[in-house]
C-alpha cells in the first residue's frame, strides 16, 4: 500500500522503511539503565528527523497496530525527547486556552476577538513564511528572532488596548492612537519585516541544503506543470482569488453607499 501510494507523489524522494531492519528489545526503563538506548534506534530516529512526511502501513493485531510498532515508539521517545516537550506545549496551550476563553465576554463580539488576537500573533508568522519561502538570504537566527520580537510586540500590544478595557477605560493604541487592528497587524509586519532582513544580512548565508526550499521564482509553482483541467488546484486557487476580489468590491461599494446615505 505504501509503495503505491508513494509512487502517486511527484519531485519527492521516497525512502522505504522496514521495521523488521531494526529489531529492537522489548523497552524497559530497566533495561534503559543497564544498556542504554541501542544503536539501531539511533540510527532510526535520524533517519526519521531528514524527513518531512511519513506515509505508515501497519499489520493489524487484535484490532490495533502491531506490538512492534508500538515498541519501537517507545524507544523513539527516548532517543528523541522532542515528542515529550510537544506534549508539554499542547498541554500549556490547552490550559491557556482554558483561561483566556473566560475573557471572551471583554470584547464587543467573538469576531472582535479573533481578530484583534490575530492581529498581535499573525505578523511574525507571516513575515517568516512568505521572506523564508521567497528571499535566498534568509537565515534561521532571523526567523527565531522575528519570531520571539515579533511575539513580543505583538503581546505588547494586545495588551496596550486590552488592559485600560478591562476599567472601562479607551484603548491606547485603538481609541487614543486611531489604529484600528488591521493597521496595527501590518505596522507590526512591517517591523518583522526589517527585523528579518537585518538579522539576516548580519548572520552568515544560508548553505545550499537550505535553500532547496526556496522558490527558485515567485510564479514558477504556475508555470512550471501542464494545466489538469478540474482536478488542477490552481483552478480553484483562482476561483478564490477571484472570489476574493469580487466580495472586496461589493464590499467597498456597499460601505461607500453607506457612509454617503450617513452623510445627508
Amino acid at each position: 500500500m505504501v509503495s503505491y501510494t508513494s509512487s502517486l507523489l511527484e519531485n519527492v524522494e521516497i525512502i522505504h522503511i522496514d521495521l523488521n531492519d531494526y529489531v529492537l528489545p522489548i523497552y524497559g526503563v530497566d533495561y534503559e539503565k543497564e544498556n542504554a538506548i541501542p544503536i539501531a534506534v539511533k540510527r532510526l530516529d535520524e533517519l526519521l528527523n531528514t524527513a518531512d512526511g511519513f506515509l505508515i502501513s501497519l499489520a493489524e493485531h487484535n484490532g490495533s497496530y502491531a506490538a512492534v510498532f508500538k515498541n519501537t515508539l517507545d524507544w523513539l521517545s527516548r532517543a528523541n525527547m522532542k515528542i515529550w516537550i510537544g506534549k508539554w506545549a499542547a498541554v500549556v496551550v490547552m490550559l491557556l486556552a482554558i483561561a483566556w476563553s473566560t475573557q471572551g465576554g471583554r470584547f464587543n463580539s467573538i469576531f472582535e476577538a479573533i481578530n484583534k488576537i490575530a492581529a498581535a500573533l499573525a505578523p511574525p508568522i507571516a513575515t517568516v513564511f512568505l521572506l523564508g519561502v521567497f528571499s535566498k538570504r534568509g537565515t534561521k537566527e532571523a526567523s527565531l528572532i522575528t519570531l520571539i520580537a515579533g511575539f513580543l510586540m505583538g503581546i505588547m500590544a494586545f495588551r496596550a488596548d486590552f488592559i485600560p478595557a478591562l476599567s472601562g477605560n479607551p484603548s491606547i493604541i485603538t481609541d487614543i492612537w486611531g489604529i484600528p487592528f488591521m493597521m496595527q497587524a501590518w505596522w507590526l509586519f512591517c517591523i518583522c519585516c526589517v527585523i528579518y532582513v537585518v538579522v539576516s544580512y548580519s548572520t552568515e548565508k544560508p548553505t545550499e541544503d537550505q535553500l532547496k526550499y526556496t522558490w527558485e521564482k515567485p510564479w514558477l509553482f504556475l508555470t512550471e506543470k501542464k494545466f489538469q483541467g478540474i482536478s488542477d488546484v490552481r483552478l480553484y486557487a483562482g476561483l478564490l482569488l477571484l472570489t476574493i476580489g469580487i466580495l472586496y468590491v461589493i464590499f467597498c461599494v456597499v460601505s461607500y453607499q453607506i457612509m454617503s446615505q450617513a452623510s445627508y
